[in-house]
């Protein structure tokens, strides 16, 4: 059973949908990779506008909330994750959904945390559903 789940991992990831950049997390690794990646694209100071944009680019849907809370996953930068629960921020809450065969999705939310409206850090939750 493990080997058909890595096989239907590995045929998903191959299978990348037209007009956006593929980044799928199959480790922490790899979250802690993408979301470093993402620091450099949408470094402190961006605006709303080009951190949305590049969110887009990954497939990602985004909408801003306001004075909201948001449950992350951090990456401390040893490739370990400790939980965390940001409460009355501002942010740009980008989701999406990823469906890896019949069995298993993956639900990925960055929140991109604003001040005054121009980007200072940003968090990831990334969250597997199935056998």
């Amino acid at each position: 059973m493990r080997g058909f789940l890595v096989i239907v991992i590995v045929f998903a990831l191959g299978c990348a949908s037209a007009g956006t950049r593929q980044n799928d997390f199959v480790t922490e690794t790899d979250v802690v990779d993408f979301v470093s990646m993402l620091r450099r694209e949408i470094p402190p100071g961006s605006s709303i506008d080009d951190a949305s944009r590049v969110m887009r680019s990954y497939g990602f849907d985004c909408q801003i909330k306001r004075d909201s809370s948001f449950s992350a996953d951090l990456p401390d930068g040893t490739h370990s994750i400790t939980p965390e629960t940001l409460e009355e921020v501002d942010f740009i809450r980008c989701s999406r959904v990823r469906k890896y065969g019949i069995w298993v999705t993956m639900v990925t939310t960055v929140a991109i945390i604003l001040s005054d409206d121009v980007v200072t850090d940003i968090r990831i939750n990334n969250t597997g559903y199935g056998p």
